[in-house]
């Protein structure tokens, strides 16, 4: 929520720089000016966000089992090796969020997020790359709230678990010739 200020954006331009703001660092929208800068989340809310990301984690691990013994075709013999290893990483990521969990007080959960499935190996390599493009997303996000909550370790525990998953998506896309 941004203050509300009445006028238009003019006034409220002129309001800022009274204020001794040089730059009108903020957006108007209805009569509610927000700052650019996110809100800052609670400490609940985002342990929250950790436990969705660890069911997610979870959930990609098992994805990458069952893709990695259905996968079928001379084009994806290697990808097959290099999916145990994704799982074997996201396992490590999940052990990862639990700690941080714990760390922050929340209690990790034992949810599993649902994944897809399909018989068509290329399909298979495709949910993986879009599962891996919706992680990096999340982890972006997750450290900058870590970030905004003074959670500097946490925040570089996440910057290590994002580096990996954006690994697993160049060995995806490579081998999707993206």
């Amino acid at each position: 929520m941004g203050k509300r200020f009445p006028g238009n954006p003019k006034s409220s331009k002129a309001l800022c720089e009274t204020q001794g703001l040089s730059k009108f660092p903020m957006w108007y929208t209805g009569g509610v000016i927000r700052s650019k800068k996110r809100m800052a989340i609670t400490k609940e809310a985002f342990i929250a966000e950790l436990n969705h990301d660890l069911a997610y984690e979870f959930g990609a691990a098992v994805q990458y089992v069952q893709h990695a013994a259905t996968v079928t075709g001379a084009e994806y013999d290697a990808i097959s090796k290099e999916l145990i290893i994704h799982s074997n990483e996201e396992m490590m990521h999940a052990v990862s969020l639990s700690n941080m969990i714990c760390d922050l007080g929340g209690v990790p959960g034992v949810d599993v997020e649902e994944r897809q499935t399909s018989s068509i190996s290329k399909e298979m390599l495709e949910q993986d790359l879009a599962g891996e493009e919706l992680a990096i997303s999340r982890y972006k996000e997750r450290i900058a709230q870590a970030e905004a909550l003074g959670e500097y370790g946490v925040r570089r525990l996440l910057e290590d678990i994002l580096m990996m998953e954006e690994e697993h998506r160049r060995d995806l896309a490579n081998t999707l010739g993206k």
